[in-house]
């Protein structure tokens, strides 16, 4: 395992020669442990409750509500040379205090991209992952031979991320298609009351008609009738429904 030493002499050795060490940008110290280094909060993250990618550099943040999985892309972009290998390991601080739980994995020796990093809130209540704040730690090993296998799978894992995309744009377009069916339900059902109301409307009209030519009084009566129930059968039937 490398200690903070080992991981800054790393570093140095794949800035002389590619194929040994390790590189991590953008690099900060105060994110070296002695047995490791501290990942970041990066500027994406997906919500598998939501099922929505989530611009965290803009948010400043990415809530996690009770339940629910998040997906994080890390701040930092890994090269690691094809005799190294890494774990990832929970924070402490993270596990207590926020109530969460994530997955540890390994990195592959030759593995370079940025590592996406699941979150689980098993809490009754939302909590929350600044942007740039310690996520969990990368813990490094030098393997005894360099490694030859590959996994056959893309070193960046995009192709990962490229997945949640579509299954975002998929609710999208199933949030957008549901609205469009809503609005639709509503506009066929004010037309058909607004049917019914011109229908009343005439009933009324030449039932107004014909009793002011049998008897004036009883005519004024219902037209002054409708003229107090029109408004307010709109007001019910037509106009609430219209917001």
């Amino acid at each position: 395992m490398f200690s903070d030493e080992d991981i800054n002499k790393a570093m140095i050795d794949f800035r002389k020669n590619q194929e040994e060490g390790i590189d991590i940008e953008p690099f900060d110290k105060k994110s070296l442990t002695p047995v490791g280094y501290d990942i970041r909060v990066g500027t994406e993250g997906f919500s598998w409750k939501r099922k929505c990618v989530v611009d965290i550099e803009k948010d400043g943040k990415i809530i996690i509500e009770p339940n629910d999985i998040v997906i994080i892309k890390t701040l930092e972009f890994f090269i690691l040379s094809n005799k190294i290998s890494a774990t990832i390991h929970s924070i402490v601080s993270k596990v207590i205090n926020k109530g969460l739980s994530n997955i540890s994995t390994t990195i592959d020796p030759g593995y370079s991209g940025k590592l996406l990093i699941s979150f689980c809130n098993y809490r009754d209540s939302s909590t929350e992952f600044l942007f740039k704040e310690r996520l969990c730690t990368v813990c490094f090993y030098r393997v005894e031979l360099p490694a030859k296998k590959n996994r056959g799978t893309p070193d960046d894992r995009d192709d990962l991320w490229e997945q949640l995309l579509e299954k975002a744009k998929v609710e999208r377009e199933r949030i957008e298609r549901e609205e469009r069916q809503k609005k639709q339900k509503i506009e066929a059902e004010n037309s058909t009351r607004s049917k019914l109301l011109i229908f009343f409307l005439i009933i009324a009209s030449i039932g107004g008609i014909g009793a002011s030519l049998i008897n004036p009084t009883v005519g004024s009566s219902v037209a002054a009738f409708l003229a107090v129930i029109v408004p307010i059968v709109y007001d019910k039937f037509l106009k609430s429904q219209s917001k």
